[in-house]
């Protein structure tokens, strides 16, 4: 198939640290699909991406495949990034946006390693996690919070919520289940 340059028809928008990467390689790998040359495009970050940021997204998501998708799982921290649901909704109002969860403890912890192996951390993880007040742990697992946002732009139908546990024990059946929803 040659290739094609496509407004992104899906967006896995998070949650971090909850199988994104694997549902994004994964994806990757079937032949009808085209997923952005990276991973974390974050293009919807900015209020108002420059002239090169557009052509920048537009040059990640052209490629083979007929469904074009991308993954930046940063969409989804409203505190940190307000307004990327508007913008994205704007922008891409049909999107189908796939969301990955995993047990938010979990997701929290790792989350926290993840920032002492890449030099961002340096305190304790009683410390990390002594406060509610804007701890960027706790709240990127408030996954309803995170949805939320979402919700005002987007139809429930229009958003699949997936399950990291799921992914791990029976990933045909959950790669199954994202094929049929994007088409």
């Amino acid at each position: 198939m040659s290739a094609v340059t496509l407004k992104p028809i899906f967006i896995t928008i998070g949650a971090m640290k909850s199988g994104t990467s694997s549902l994004h390689h994964s994806l990757r790998l079937h032949p009808e699909l085209h997923l952005s040359w990276v991973k974390e495009t974050n293009h919807f970050l900015r209020p108002d991406p420059s002239f090169g940021g557009r052509l920048r997204y537009k040059a990640l998501l052209t490629g083979p495949g007929r469904v074009v998708g991308e993954t930046s799982p940063n969409y989804t921290k409203s505190l940190i990034f307000p307004g990327v649901a508007a913008r994205m909704h704007a922008t891409l109002p049909e999107a189908k946006l796939i969301y990955i969860l995993r047990d938010p403890v979990a997701r929290a912890v790792s989350h926290y390693h993840h920032n002492c192996l890449h030099g961002r951390e340096r305190r304790t993880i009683d410390d990390a996690f002594a406060t509610e007040v804007d701890n960027n742990y706790i709240n990127t697992s408030r996954y309803h919070a995170q949805l939320a946002e979402y919700l005002r732009f987007y139809a429930p139908e229009r958003i699949q919520i997936l399950d990291f546990a799921a992914f791990a024990q029976e990933p045909r059946d959950v790669m199954r289940r994202v094929f049929e929803f994007v088409g």
